[in-house]
């Protein structure tokens, strides 16, 4: 299910954060829109997030956003990796769930956090 042309430019909007959450995969409030719409995900999708993917590699991030493919909406976690003009580009590295999954995928992410922090494998609230 790729979509090349969604994913040619980087999308306008994100911005690298150095601060991570200690709440790895925290759901937002459902939000109630006017009966009838959606909101749209086509184009660029909706940016949800972005990150360094490590403290010290400053050339690769994970952007996080909403997107749709043939009327399917996804959650998509994409490496983006710095080209040689310093824009970010897309990598064909990075997992796409379906929304109907993405609650499952939450909850496992948020166990591996907290097995993580039980191990001492991370401190509570690192953002590393």
């Amino acid at each position: 299910m790729k979509n090349p042309a969604s994913r040619s430019t980087p999308r306008a909007g994100f911005s690298i954060s150095d601060n991570g959450t200690d709440n790895a995969c925290n759901l937002p409030e459902t939000t109630t829109h006017a009966q009838g719409t959606t909101p749209s995900l086509n184009g660029d999708g909706i940016g949800i997030a972005s990150f360094w993917k490590s403290p010290r590699n400053r050339r690769e991030a994970v952007q996080v956003s909403l997107r749709q493919y043939e009327q399917h909406p996804y959650a998509d976690f994409r490496v983006y990796a710095m080209d040689e003009s310093g824009r970010m580009r897309p990598t064909s590295r990075g997992i796409s769930i379906g929304l109907k999954t993405l609650p499952q995928f939450c909850k496992a992410a948020g166990d591996a956090l907290r097995k993580a922090t039980a191990l001492n494998l991370i401190t509570a609230g690192s953002t590393s």
